[in-house]
């Protein structure tokens, strides 16, 4: 999770998108999030096949 996060703010500062326009940001923080959200849906997804002692091959 922190390395989305630190690659969304190094993208964010160095493609200048603080003076970019607002769809632009929106676009921007849109994406970021749905990559925040795939993130935190496969580590959960882990955590449960690990409490229910299931493995992802048979």
């Amino acid at each position: 999770m922190l390395a989305v996060d630190a690659a969304a703010l190094a993208v964010y500062f160095m493609a200048g998108l603080a003076r970019a326009a607002p769809a632009t940001r929106l676009a921007f923080t849109a994406g970021w999030t749905a990559a925040t959200v795939v993130v935190v849906l496969l580590g959960l997804t882990r955590i449960r096949r690990a409490r229910l002692g299931t493995s992802r091959r048979p």
